[in-house]
């Protein structure tokens, strides 16, 4: 089980590679939160285009090659806002903090703040968008040099997304040894 935050889905979404997450689908289920999905309805109302590309993917039920809606029972909400005062992280950040935790799925995030608190709770794994890409280039999704280095421009581009040089050396290095 995987639990995508809001920040991954945009960053993807923004720059139409939103497909680079059905390397996911294979072996497991994708989620997002309730409060992530607010959070996306929120953009689009805002105007945002890039929501609907995110929302053609998302699924009300468990459906395998989807991602769909988690939401947290009560005790999980408390939980939440607990961890809320105490890190003075958003409720979206935390629901999916506790829920990760709760189901023992992977979380899929770019907040750094985030995944430490994540990881300081508890939370076996916790990737970013550039295991994302790893994960990509491992299994021929991402073929060459010139693929990789246009999703990065178009990152910094639309997005305003960089990468650190040491996780663009790693990147690149994976290329060359496949």
């Amino acid at each position: 089980m995987i639990l995508i935050d809001t920040c991954i889905l945009s960053s993807l979404s923004k720059i139409d590679k939103l497909g680079l997450l059905n390397i996911l689908f294979h072996n497991h289920f994708c989620y997002i939160t309730s409060s992530v999905l607010k959070e996306l309805n929120t953009n689009k109302i805002a105007g945002f285009k890039f929501v609907e590309k995110i929302e053609e993917m998302l699924s009300f039920t468990e459906v395998k090659n989807k991602i769909c809606i988690l939401s947290p029972e009560s005790s999980e909400l408390e939980e939440a806002y607990g961890l809320k005062d105490q890190y003075n992280l958003s409720l979206v950040d935390c629901e999916c903090i506790v829920l990760a935790k709760s189901k023992n799925a992977i979380l899929l995030t770019d907040d750094t703040n985030m995944g430490k608190v994540a990881l300081k709770e508890g939370i076996q794994k916790v990737y970013d968008l550039k295991t994302l890409l790893e994960a990509n280039i491992i299994n021929g999704k991402i073929n060459n040099y010139k693929e990789l280095k246009e999703i990065i421009e178009c990152l910094k581009q639309r997005d305003y997304y960089l990468f650190s040089e040491s996780d663009l050396d790693e990147l690149f290095e994976y290329l060359s040894e496949i």
